[in-house]
């Protein structure tokens, strides 16, 4: 995976960190990961886990590498997250326990509800360096500007805006004929809530009209002081209506920025649960192929790529091919949410297309050697199993790296055509 190819998109990004860890390290980690998978019968439903422990090691990696040089708060969330929605997505797709489940469990929900609350607090703490400048400008006391009714009436404008986005998802929870989730927060913490308030989407559509409530009371004064001879700061401004209108769109542009703002940081890790998923997916998908495989009748089968056993699993082949795409597809888009910079953005691609070549081009060898390696193993009489049939799959990763190494290949053949003109 050629990282540090010096192009000029790349070099105008400066991550926070490089990917530091040998490839050839993660190379051998891909190669267990497949040894475990194939042999790991005994595993159960957690067969799985292994590939899926490399494929979101490559990921978070890559997510990491992404990352461009910035605050240690936003990098820390971004690592924070990435990992907590590789768990989720685990979670879901493999936990097959029928007592516990943490995607299941109210308290994970009321914890990240309290989160979401806590970024929006985080980010108006964020933006009073911004009211100091702005009292120094205009000349007044630095807690006027933070105390002025219009300061105050954005912070509680964007908490009641996500106060209402946070119940409508948690009402997402248990929508439906089967609900994933019901969160009764007096049966989940032995509370005694009123029935009004004892769902959480509840508790949110309460912070949501009151923060509404206290938004408008600033939104009043404002008008009040916007309306009357002076600016809400002192300063002589356009008296009248038009003083309010102008100071209100300020207002709105200001509250829908902070919202979103921060309603990127909660969609992006949402959007990244999807990637996760894929990726399990994906990992079962190989794993069928693999404990379908696994009882051949001749050990010369293992290096057929067009046996019985490969034959059979053409469309499953397709699948995982579809599954590749659309983890990489929501990668893009997560990266694009929480990063909303089209460099940033760019670079995945380029890094996607690189290390995708690499992977590819990789497994490729890793499934050949791994067919030899079980032939040898079942010749000795080690094990009689033969999940590592030379297969639809390698054939795959070979296709994959070619078409991975397409776009610089054409932009190679693109370059040698303008020399040559």
């Amino acid at each position: 995976m050629d990282i540090n190819a010096t192009t000029v998109e790349t070099q105008a990004h400066t991550p926070v960190m490089a990917m530091r860890v040998p490839y050839s390290v993660i190379a051998l980690a891909g190669y267990v990961a497949f040894l475990l998978a194939g042999f790991g019968t005994h595993l159960g439903a957690w067969q799985p886990i292994p590939l899926y422990a490399f494929f979101g090691l490559l990921v978070f990696l890559l997510q990491v590498h992404l990352l461009p040089a910035r605050s240690t708060w936003a990098t820390a969330y971004t690592i924070v997250a990435s990992l907590f929605t590789l768990l989720f997505a685990a979670d879901i797709a493999f936990n097959t326990s029928t007592r516990w489940h943490f995607t299941k469990a109210p308290l994970t929900y009321v914890i990240l509800n309290a989160l979401l609350f806590v970024v929006v607090v985080a980010d108006a703490v964020r933006r009073r360096p911004d009211l100091d400048a702005t009292a120094r400008k205009t000349g007044t006391s630095k807690w006027a500007q933070v105390l002025a009714p219009a300061t105050l009436a954005v912070d509680f404008a964007e908490i009641a805006i996500l106060a209402y986005i946070a119940a409508t998802l948690v009402n997402l929870l248990h929508t439906g004929s089967l609900p994933y989730l019901t969160i009764d927060l007096n049966q989940a913490f032995h509370v005694h809530l009123p029935a009004r308030i004892r769902y959480l989407q509840d508790i949110d559509s309460l912070i949501a009209l009151l923060a509404s409530a206290v938004a408008l009371l600033l939104l009043g004064l404002v008008a009040v002081t916007a309306t009357s001879r002076g600016g809400p700061d002192g300063t002589a401004r356009k008296p009248g209506i038009g003083a309010f209108e102008a100071l209100l769109g300020r207002m709105t542009r200001e509250t829908l920025g902070e919202v979103l703002a921060s309603l990127r940081l909660v969609l992006g890790p949402l959007v990244f649960v999807s990637t996760g998923l894929a990726l399990a997916a994906l990992s079962k998908e190989i794993v069928h192929f693999f404990n379908f495989a696994r009882h051949s009748t001749n050990v010369y089968d293992l290096l057929n790529p067009f046996g019985p056993a490969s034959a059979a699993q053409y469309q499953h082949a397709l699948q995982a091919l579809g599954l590749i795409a659309l983890a990489a597809l929501t990668f893009i888009i997560s990266v694009a949410i929480v990063d909303h910079d089209m460099k940033i953005v760019r670079h995945a691609f380029g890094l996607l297309a690189r290390g995708g070549q690499t992977v590819a081009l990789s497994l490729a060898f890793f499934l050949f050697s791994l067919a030899f390696l079980n032939a040898v193993l079942v010749i000795l009489g080690v094990t009689n199993l033969e999940p590592f049939q030379v297969s639809v799959f390698a054939w795959l990763a070979l296709l994959l790296s070619g078409i991975f190494a397409l776009p610089a290949a054409l932009r190679g053949h693109g370059r040698q055509q303008q020399v040559i003109g």
